[in-house]
């Protein structure tokens, strides 16, 4: 993602719904998000998760008025030009993997890699 430019070096401590606490010393300033030719900015911290590329916090969805219509496979967000931007999931015959807070603590255990956005509790050493 060429992100070496908004790097900075940290040493925070965030606790994970499981109470796992997953030590993150890598934090990237203000990265520009795109969705639908718009940009969504958004500060990430970097933490080891295999299975997602990224995940985005509650008040992220708040910050961009996400409206999530499961039945659609539809997330309507607001940009920050007060567009609408709408993107979609086509359904697919296969079932989906699901992970859950526990296997992903599992998963963070084992040396694999994630981001959690800046909106998470952080807890400075």
């Amino acid at each position: 993602m060429k992100l070496e430019s908004m790097k900075v070096e940290v040493n925070y401590r965030i606790t994970l719904p499981t109470g796992f606490i997953v030590e993150c010393a890598i934090f990237y300033k203000q990265v520009l998000i795109s969705i639908a030719r718009s940009i969504f900015p958004r500060d990430l911290i970097k933490f080891n998760l295999s299975d997602f590329d990224i995940i985005l916090a509650m008040n992220w969805l708040h910050n961009y008025e996400a409206k999530i219509d499961c039945k659609d496979l539809k997330v309507t967000l607001k940009d920050e030009k007060d567009r609408e931007v709408c993107f979609y999931r086509q359904r697919e015959e296969t079932p989906h993997s699901i992970i859950c807070a526990v296997k992903a603590s599992k998963l963070l255990g084992q040396d694999c890699i994630g981001y959690w956005c800046y909106a998470v509790e952080v807890y400075k050493k």
